[in-house]
C-alpha cells in the first residue's frame, strides 16, 4: 500500500475534478460523483447507461476547460515551446553569460555577451538540416505523459451533441447555449456560472461546497 502522494496521484485528482466541472456546467448539469457512486455500487449498468450521452456542453467549452486544467496543474507539454525557444537562439544568436577580468585587476566580472549564429558556424543548408530534424523529433515524440492523461479524460465528457440529449430527456427539453458566452457573443464558460439549471453569481465549486 502506497502511504504517499506523488504526480500521477496529483493528475488523477486534476482529471476527476475536471470531469466533475464539465459535467456541474453541462445542461443538464449533474455530479458526476453521483453516477460513479451508483457505478460502485452496481445500481448503474455500464454497458446500457451512458451518462455522458444524457448531458451537453459545447465543444468550445471543453476545450476552453481542458486548457485551463493543464496551466493550472502545470500539466502542459513545454516541450515545443523550449524546442521553438532554442530554435531562434540557433537562427538569430542570443546571450550567455561570462567571467571577465575587465578591469585589469585580476578579478574576474560576471557579464554577458552574443552567442554565434548556427547559419554561420555550419551554412546555411546545413542549420536548415537541424532545424528539419529537430521538428520531426517534436512531430513524433511526445514526452509529456500528465498533459496526454488530462486530454484524453475528455473521451468521458458530456456530450456536443444537443439532439442526443434531448431525445433522451424528452423534445421539452431545452438548450440554451447563450450561457456560455459573454456579452460578445464569444464562448466564455468562466462569464455566468451554470449550476443546477440556474444562473448563479456563485461558481459551481462554491455552492457545491456548501451544499
Amino acid at each position: 500500500m502506497k502511504y504517499y502522494i506523488d504526480r500521477s496521484d496529483i493528475i488523477e485528482e486534476a482529471c476527476h475534478r475536471m470531469l466533475k466541472e464539465m459535467y456541474m456546467r453541462a445542461q443538464p448539469p449533474v455530479d458526476i460523483d453521483d453516477y460513479i457512486a451508483k457505478y460502485k455500487d452496481g445500481t448503474f449498468d455500464k454497458e446500457k447507461d451512458r451518462c455522458y450521452e444524457w448531458h451537453y456542453l459545447p465543444s468550445a467549452i471543453q476545450t476552453q476547460i481542458v486548457e485551463d486544467y493543464l496551466e493550472a496543474y502545470n500539466a502542459n507539454d513545454q516541450m515545443r515551446e523550449q524546442f521553438k525557444w532554442l530554435i531562434d537562439l540557433f537562427k538569430n544568436g542570443g546571450r550567455r553569460t561570462v567571467y571577465k577580468d575587465i578591469f585589469n585587476d585580476g578579478k574576474e566580472v560576471r557579464t554577458s555577451e552574443e552567442t554565434e549564429k548556427l547559419p554561420e558556424l555550419i551554412g546555411e543548408e546545413n542549420a536548415e538540416k537541424v532545424y528539419s530534424l529537430i521538428n520531426d523529433f517534436l512531430g513524433f515524440y511526445r514526452r509529456n505523459r500528465d498533459e496526454l492523461s488530462i486530454r484524453w479524460t475528455i473521451m468521458q465528457a458530456p456530450t456536443t451533441n444537443s439532439n442526443t440529449v434531448k431525445e433522451h430527456w424528452g423534445q421539452d427539453f431545452e438548450v440554451d447555449d447563450s450561457v456560455y458566452k459573454n456579452n460578445d457573443d464569444e464562448w466564455d464558460y468562466t462569464y455566468k456560472d451554470y449550476y443546477n439549471g440556474e444562473i448563479n453569481e456563485d461558481s459551481w465549486y462554491t455552492a457545491d461546497k456548501e451544499d
